[in-house]
């Protein structure tokens, strides 16, 4: 963390102008660039700052059910006091320390408002949770300062205020087609979800604007029809490959499917999106630990 923040230095000349430079530099030295003015300047980071204490590490504990992270929490703050390892700021990680996410138990879906991303110091997203078995939505907004402060816009949404989603009862996972992002203002998803017969996926779009009109470009399909999903039963999230993203005209996600399995897969620009698997299957523990 010393080195992140630019209080270190282990590196000698670099080349400049590029992404090495900015590494070695250190996010301080850059705050003016990222914004990090004002409320959000170093030193009022939690680590980083001259008068908080070095901070050599950061872990990040998740799981599905609260007893479990509470108990695993318990056995890495043990194991850390037995290696005289020193606790310097222990998080509280409970949905119910966000504002925004008030009255929410678990988390279903979140979607970026495509055209509200760092606008006035906030991004906008739509969140997916379930409700004694309804999935609802809600419209969220996060700020771009030092505690990312949250706050909830309005009340929760049933599903059925979305035009393009009829007939769907469970968001699952959404995959933003990557190159048709704010295309002529619109954006494009790849919208997967619970049916009846098993987990189907369909075209959406949400234009930019006050309204965010939706709209269905192409009905429920297959799982069949990715190639690089066969043997998938149940998509649960997506994420990009940091800096994979067009790339040559490809965009490799990982896919995280099943419960506990993730596989990375490529994604072409271009008609049709040809889509490949790079990267077969395997246990998502080095992800995630759960219970």
């Amino acid at each position: 963390m010393q080195f992140l923040t630019g209080r270190e230095t282990v590196f000698g000349e670099v080349p400049t102008g590029g992404t090495i430079e900015a590494f070695v530099q250190g996010s301080a030295l850059r705050s003016e660039a990222f914004g990090d003015t004002g409320p959000n300047h170093q030193k009022h980071w939690i680590s980083g700052a001259d008068h908080r204490p070095v901070v050599h590490a950061v872990l990040t504990l998740a799981a599905d059910d609260k007893d479990d992270l509470k108990a695993e929490l318990a056995r890495q703050t043990e194991a850390a006091s037995r290696a005289g390892i020193v606790i310097v700021h222990p998080q509280d990680a409970e949905l119910s320390s966000w504002p925004a996410l008030e009255g929410v138990e678990r988390v279903d879906v979140i979607l970026p408002v495509p055209d509200e991303q760092g606008v006035n110091g906030e991004s906008g997203y739509w969140l997916f949770h379930t409700i004694d078995g309804t999935q609802v939505y809600r419209r969220i907004d996060i700020a771009h300062d030092a505690r990312h402060t949250s706050r909830r816009v309005g009340g929760d949404q049933p599903l059925s205020r979305w035009n393009s989603l009829g007939g769907v009862t469970h968001v699952d996972a959404v995959l933003p087609v990557p190159d048709q992002r704010r295309v002529d203002g619109t954006t494009q998803y790849w919208l997967f979800h619970t049916t009846p017969q098993g987990q189907r996926y369909r075209l959406i779009s949400v234009a930019d604007g006050g309204m965010h009109t939706d709209i269905l470009e192409r009905t429920d399909r297959d799982l069949t029809k990715w190639a690089s999903l066969q043997g998938v039963g149940e998509v649960e999230d997506f994420l990009f490959v940091p800096q994979k993203y067009r790339v040559n005209g490809q965009t490799l996600v990982r896919v995280f499917h099943d419960d506990r399995r993730y596989r990375v897969i490529s994604v072409a620009d271009g008609p049709g999106h040809p889509d490949t698997l790079v990267r077969e299957s395997r246990p998502n523990t080095p992800w995630f630990r759960r219970g």
